[in-house]
């Protein structure tokens, strides 16, 4: 997806914080569509 820090658990750490990060932030936007 991107280019690697060399360390594979780096990757691995760095790709999750990236997934999460989405899936918060959709849960968010659902929340604040719900709330209007």
């Amino acid at each position: 997806m991107f280019p690697g820090t060399g360390s594979t658990a780096w990757d691995a750490v760095l790709e999750l914080g990236i997934i999460l990060a989405m899936i918060v932030a959709i849960i968010l936007m659902i929340k604040n569509y719900r709330d209007r």
